[in-house]
């Protein structure tokens, strides 16, 4: 049995699909936090006050903590000696701490951002026996700077394989789940007012009270409440970060078809079409005036609507799981079990 040490957020969303795909595939899995101190887990009162503190003071503690975590995940690969070190993020691990762990085990990360944090990826790379990102040109633009293990690893759904459709009663005409901001996304609301008339709601951050569809928003859902909704409603609509270089999509269309959702996908990010069947698999809008015509369209279809959504979701449950995603790492690592 191979042994996988988990490094990752107790509380993300990657920590328990990972951790079940690697145990499905046969593996012993040990997780250790690289937030697992009291002052650098987000969103506690600890945290909240030991921000608030003067630099002078802050910044010597936050050192501290780090190799106080540093120092604890060694003493786990020690006990634990795992085959296989599988960080998820962890951009605040001591490059020391890696380069120690890679003398006894492959270590790799997949790293869930977007090229304008290409800095620090490219800093960090190195550190690790293989890189992974959801991005093509982050995996090229560290082939072309020297490091030779990136590799392309997409997102996916945390859905099993003998997963069902889902069958549920329709709720909401259109639904939209994602954060606004008036610089970095502003032309979210722009797009999403052109089909408002047409049954849209919207969750994400609160920034939305603030727009002309605020009286449309409801809230940050869980990702429980996502799934639901998602799989309520009769068009999905999903926008990435169009400000950002890249092709690489994000989380969005495998969460909204794994949860038999119907995928209208906004056609900047074109790594969407290598990863489902445009027209059968999902449907991409480019602009305003597209993203109107379509939603109306497979509204007043809906036959050829749910043929779609079955399709994304059978794509999904077939190609883009976790289960997927865990197996193509322990291939390219030479750990296949």
């Amino acid at each position: 049995m191979k042994k996988v040490l988990l490094i990752s957020q107790r509380y993300s969303i990657f920590t328990e699909p990972i951790t079940r795909a690697f145990q499905q595939l046969g593996c012993e899995v040990q997780f250790a936090d690289y937030l697992g101190t009291t002052l650098l887990m987000t969103n506690t009162l600890p945290q909240r006050v030991f921000d608030k503190l003067p630099s002078v003071i802050r910044e010597p503690l936050h050192r501290r903590e780090l190799r106080k975590v540093d120092r604890h995940i060694l003493d786990v690969a020690r006990r634990f000696q795992p085959d296989l070190v599988f960080v998820s993020k962890g951009k605040t691990l001591g490059l020391d701490m890696l380069d120690e762990l890679r003398q006894r085990s492959v270590v790799v990360n997949w790293y869930p951002e977007t090229m304008d944090h290409l800095q620090r990826m490219l800093r960090i790379a190195p550190h690790y026996s293989h890189f992974f990102n959801f991005d093509p040109l982050v995996v090229s633009t560290l082939a072309d700077s020297g490091y030779q293990h990136a590799h392309y690893l997409p997102f996916c759904a945390d859905i099993a394989k003998d997963m069902a459709f889902p069958d549920t009663n329709y709720e909401y005409p259109i639904s939209f789940i994602g954060s606004y901001d008036r610089v970095r996304y502003a032309d979210r609301e722009h797009i999403l007012a052109c089909v408002k008339d047409l049954g849209l709601h919207v969750w994400g951050n609160k920034a939305w009270k603030d727009t002309s569809l605020y009286d449309v928003y409801h809230g940050y859902p869980s990702s429980s409440e996502m799934a639901s909704i998602y799989a309520r409603s009769k068009v999905v609509i999903s926008m990435h970060v169009s400000d950002v270089l890249g092709t690489g999509v994000n989380v969005r269309p495998f969460e909204i078809t794994g949860a038999g959702g119907f995928l209208l996908n906004r056609d900047d990010k074109k790594e969407i079409f290598n990863l489902f069947r445009e027209g059968e698999e999902f449907i991409p809008f480019h602009d305003k005036h597209d993203i109107r015509e379509k939603v109306a369209h497979y509204l007043a279809h809906d036959e050829e609507r749910m043929r779609i959504a079955r399709a994304g979701f059978e794509r999904t449950r077939a190609s883009h799981t976790y289960l997927d995603r865990m197996s193509e790492v322990l291939r390219i690592t030479g750990l296949s079990i």
